[in-house]
Parts: structure tokens; C-alpha cells; sequence
């Protein structure tokens, strides 16, 4: 293929313990996404850079040693042209990459050797999604770059052994998905 996708990453992380009890955890990871299609049908190559750099930081409490409670942050990117990178088009060329700011919040509790119950929230923001321009031609791609949703969430774990050679999980997840930012609800009527 004479127009090669590229992807490249470095990613640095350092786990800091500032005592028994308490850890510190700092990331920073940089991708570039240098894209490049040809559009078969009309002989028109398309490109695309994006360098990114995303952080990412914890804090872990061990207040026991089988217990851990923690807090997270990190942001992280999609491309433009989402989750098929060859997905080039005049309307996702012009679009910045889609951010997703995360934070959570949980813990982990060995009961026993053989039993551990883990359970955190979550929130997950959205921006920078396209939203697809009304009326543009079908496989146009053109979007406005305005879309956001929010993710929350909740979820629990029990994970342990019944027997020796017998390992049983029991989990529940919420999910709340909302859209709150779409310029098609935007508009005036």
C-alpha cells in the first residue's frame, strides 16, 4: 500500500511510595497518529498528523494491608477519524481528535486469600465528537466537531474460590450514558 498509517507511542509512568500506606502514581503518554489514505474512486490522497500527549495520575491508601482505596485521573484521545483509522474523508480531516477525560474512584479488599471484593464510580467525559452535519452527502463525512456525552458509572465485584479448582465471580455494573452537548438539539424550530 503506497500511503501507509503510522501509529507511534511512548508512555512513561513512575509509581511513588511515599510510605507503607501511600502510593503516588504519575503518567504521561505521547501518540502520533500520522494517517494517510487514497480515495480510490476520484485518485485523491488525504493525510492527517495528530500529536498527542495524555497524562494520567493515581493516588492508592493502603489504610490495612488487604485494603486498598484509590483515586484516578487520566485523559486519553481518538483520532478523527474514530476507531477506523483509514477512515480519511474531507469532513475528518478538518476534525481535532475526539478527548475523553476520565476520573474514578474505588477500592480493592482482600477478605481472605481466597476472596476479594473490588467496587468503584467512574465518570467519563466525552468531547469533541462529530456530529453529523443534516443533509450532507451520504459518506461525505462532514460533522460539526460539538458533540459531548457523559458516562457515569458504578460497578462491584466479588471474585473467589469455592473449592481448590472451583473459581466463581459475581459483579454488577450501572452505566448512565448521556448526550450533552449535540448541535442538532441545538437548533432553533
Amino acid at each position: 500500500f503506497p500511503y501507509p498509517t503510522l501509529f507511534r507511542s511512548g508512555y512513561f509512568r513512575d509509581t511513588i511510595d511515599i510510605n507503607r500506606g501511600l502510593q503516588l502514581i504519575g503518567a504521561v503518554r505521547y501518540d502520533r497518529f500520522d494517517m494517510s489514505a487514497l480515495d480510490m474512486n476520484l485518485n485523491i490522497r488525504r493525510s492527517r498528523l495528530d500529536n498527542l500527549i495524555s497524562p494520567a495520575a493515581a493516588v492508592i491508601v493502603k489504610p490495612r494491608d488487604e485494603l486498598s482505596i484509590y483515586g484516578a485521573y487520566s485523559i486519553s484521545y481518538l483520532p478523527s477519524t474514530g476507531d477506523q483509522f483509514s477512515a480519511l474523508n474531507d469532513g475528518t480531516l478538518v476534525l481535532q481528535p475526539q478527548k475523553f477525560e476520565n476520573k474514578e474512584a474505588g477500592l480493592k479488599w482482600n477478605i481472605n486469600p481466597k476472596l476479594l471484593f473490588q467496587t468503584a464510580i467512574y465518570q467519563l467525559d466525552r468531547t469533541n465528537q462529530p456530529v453529523p452535519v443534516p443533509g450532507a452527502p451520504p459518506g461525505s463525512g462532514l460533522a460539526f466537531p460539538n458533540g459531548a456525552s457523559i458516562i457515569r458509572g458504578f460497578e462491584a465485584s466479588l471474585n473467589g474460590y469455592v473449592t481448590d479448582y472451583w473459581q466463581a465471580q459475581l459483579g454488577y455494573a450501572y452505566t448512565d450514558a448521556r448526550v450533552a452537548k449535540d448541535l442538532t438539539l441545538a437548533a432553533p424550530g
